[in-house]
């Protein structure tokens, strides 16, 4: 329908203006139009010159800041290594320091105290010689027995 409209509306300059005064208006019309285009073009233009420019000195503060950054952080790194590696350094003499303590103890009872083996081989008897002593604990009732019998037959 707009199409319509349109080709009405041009139909009517035409025939009101003539083919040649149609032909001048619409130069006019693109001379405006082209121009305009060109202000559009020439301020996109220079905003993406400003743009490009400002983006090649972040690039380029980047690209500065990297190595920077980079130099900090491999201190960093190397500052917490540096400390891990004195803490490992503690805790390893102080599991030397036991070690050494622990061996000390080792050889001072093997040299001061009795082994089990030992232990046994002087008290191997010990189990018969308590048999030996129940048994007789058993028998003192039937000796007092035994006694107070023979005294009941003197009487």
């Amino acid at each position: 329908m707009e199409g319509m409209a349109v080709a009405t509306s041009i139909d009517k300059i035409i025939t009101t203006l003539g083919m040649s005064g149609t032909l001048i208006l619409m130069g006019v019309i693109a001379f405006f139009v082209i121009r305009e285009v060109k202000k559009e073009n020439n301020s996109t233009r220079c905003s993406f010159e400003g743009f490009k420019s400002s983006t090649d000195a972040q690039i380029r503060k980047l690209a500065d800041s990297v190595p920077a950054q980079l130099n900090g952080f491999r201190e960093s790194i190397e500052v917490r290594l540096d400390k891990l590696q004195e803490q490992s350094d503690a805790h390893d003499a102080a599991i030397e320091k036991r070690l050494e303590q622990a061996e000390k103890d080792i050889k001072y009872l093997e040299k001061e105290t009795v082994t089990k083996e030992m232990l046994f081989r002087e008290t191997e008897g010990w189990r018969s010689e308590i048999q030996l002593m129940r048994n007789e604990i058993n028998r003192i009732p039937y000796e007092i027995l035994k006694l107070t019998e023979g005294r009941k037959h003197e009487k």
